[in-house]
């Protein structure tokens, strides 16, 4: 005879297991080892990685999930042992140049040893809001408003106190708001807006009223709208909107009513207040676009509306007040981007949505609105940063996301939006900073 108690006893049993088994998916295979190095319960974490400057502290952070209790830390930098560590945080100094390195995290517990993923870190220069660049050296203005130069120092470019060239971004001063890098000479605007000047003085170009060269900057002004610097010269635009240049040892008074002057290698451009773009200076490439081949002692009036231009040796480039970019001068190799090699004695238009240009020498840099770098004109030390050695007739995408760009005779450099500074060309001298001479035909990040 069948007992219906012990069979109902039976089955509630089964069904309280099964319902246990369910909920609590207590299956051999569902829940993982929490001393498993593969398991989801037990994970060594060293961090994501991660971009830093030159010789900062940099505070490395560890974690393990579980919360066991840990025996021993350890954490081992590059090539170097693994070292002791009071806890699951460290901090090391970066190097003082461009690096990049593993870090890991290595804990052991009452079960074993763990170790977790590689971090990686890339010590790069970064921050970076201003560069400009010179004949053979360049010059990067951090967010935190200090100066740091690379490149050709034989005349105290650079401003470090020495005429020792750099081959890595070398700091120079603080509180600084911008910089313009000539030929072989550099001024300077702090925060505070007094301006500086360094380097070679041959020609006054530093307007401190000698023709000595300085191998620190001192100070030579206050009350400063703009400025910039040619090969040779220095133009500098006072508050009252007054503009004067350098002439030997002496700083003249050259016009009114003026927002920016622009300097090249034998021509400048000045705009005024009321957006008109007026040229001076040699004109046998057509370089002033006044329609003529002729040199003009004193400023003739070439166009309305303009916002910026860029000189190169003998070729100028203007953006307008829409945006829009208009080209003159020299093209035999392509500096203006037309796609004819043939010099232009008058302004053309070229593109619209732009953003700024750099013109030097014998190429040119276009940033348009989005952020896109372009680059057109000789390229025979990479200085267009195309990855080929072949000059341009025509603009050519280089790089995205792009904030600003300075080019220099025969290298370029570019600040990302991020602040990372990338460089590309000529690099004998060590003016593209990444700590070598060897010559890049694509930017580098330094």
């Amino acid at each position: 005879m069948r007992n219906d108690n012990f069979f109902n006893y039976y089955y509630q049993i089964l069904f309280l297991i099964s319902l246990f088994l369910l909920f609590c998916d207590y299956s051999p295979n569902s829940r993982s080892n929490p001393y498993d190095p593969g398991g989801d319960n037990y994970l060594v974490c060293a961090g994501n990685d991660t971009t830093v400057f030159y010789n900062e502290i940099l505070w490395l952070q560890g974690n393990v999930s579980d919360g066991v209790k840990i025996k021993k830390w350890e954490w081992k930098i590059g090539d170097s042992n693994w070292v002791i560590t009071s806890s699951a945080d460290t901090s090391i100094t970066t190097p003082s140049e461009k690096a990049t390195f593993i870090c890991s995290l290595r804990v052991t517990d009452d079960k074993g040893v763990r170790v977790s993923d590689a971090l990686k870190v890339y010590v790069r220069f970064t921050n970076a809001v201003c560069v400009s660049v010179g004949t053979q050296h360049s010059m990067i203005v951090k967010s935190d408003g200090t100066l740091w130069g690379t490149g050709h120092n034989d005349y105290g470019q650079l401003g470090d106190g020495s005429s020792l060239l750099k081959r890595k971004p070398t700091k120079i001063m603080n509180d600084v708001s911008s910089v313009s890098a000539g030929g072989y000479h550099t001024i300077i605007l702090k925060t505070d807006g007094t301006l500086w000047a360094t380097g070679l003085n041959r020609d006054g170009q530093l307007a401190d009223g000698t023709i000595t060269d300085k191998f620190a900057p001192v100070q030579i002004m206050t009350d400063i709208n703009s400025f910039s610097t040619g090969p040779r010269q220095t133009f500098i635009v006072k508050r009252d909107n007054t503009l004067w240049g350098t002439s030997q040892d002496s700083l003249l008074h050259l016009m009114n009513n003026v927002t920016f002057a622009f300097a090249g290698e034998m021509h400048s451009m000045i705009i005024k207040n009321d957006g008109s773009l007026w040229a001076f200076g040699k004109n046998y490439c057509g370089q002033l676009g006044d329609s003529t081949t002729i040199d003009r002692s004193t400023p003739v009036h070439i166009m309305s509306d303009v916002a910026f231009a860029s000189l190169g040796s003998v070729h100028t480039l203007v953006v307008k007040t829409d945006r829009s970019l208009w080209a003159m001068g020299s093209n035999f190799d392509g500096q203006l981007g037309s796609g004819i090699l043939k010099k232009i004695n008058y302004p053309i238009s070229l593109s619209k949505e732009v953003l700024t240009v750099s013109a030097r020498k014998s190429h040119s840099m276009i940033l348009d609105n989005s952020g896109m770098l372009y680059a057109t004109g000789l390229n025979k030390d990479g200085q267009l940063g195309d990855r080929t050695y072949t000059k341009r007739k025509i603009p050519v995408l280089i790089m995205d996301s792009i904030l600003s760009v300075s080019t220099g005779d025969r290298h370029t450099m570019i600040i990302k939006s991020d602040g990372t500074v990338w460089a590309t060309g000529d690099n004998y001298y060590g003016q593209l900073g990444t700590n070598d001479r060897e010559n890049s035909n694509l930017p580098l990040q330094i």
